[in-house]
């Protein structure tokens, strides 16, 4: 059995936490494309949850899919880092909404 290698394992936490940068991004790009009604609706917060919820959910399949095949094929450092990339990244979000 191998060791566990840092740099691997460092690239996977980087690119894990990259995708979180790519849904606020999304959020950010739906709530200046969503005018909300003349009535004072919301539909523009409620793009950019959705979307941003939508995109995380997706990101979350994801890791887990790209940890299961990176570890197959031998690169289990860099798929573990992946998804603990996200890991880290959903509890970074959930402290900023509690916030």
């Amino acid at each position: 059995m191998s060791t566990f290698n840092i740099r691997q394992g460092a690239l996977g936490l980087v690119i894990g936490l990259a995708g979180h940068g790519i849904a606020f991004l999304f959020g950010f790009l739906a709530g200046q494309l969503v005018e909300p009604s003349q009535g004072g609706g919301f539909e523009d917060i409620a793009a950019v949850a959705l979307i941003f919820l939508g995109v995380e959910a997706l990101l979350g399949v994801a890791a887990v899919i790209a940890t299961v095949m990176l570890a197959r094929r031998g690169k289990r450092d860099l798929g573990f880092g992946v998804l603990a990339g996200w890991l880290v990244g959903v509890i970074g979000v959930l402290v900023l909404l509690r916030a």
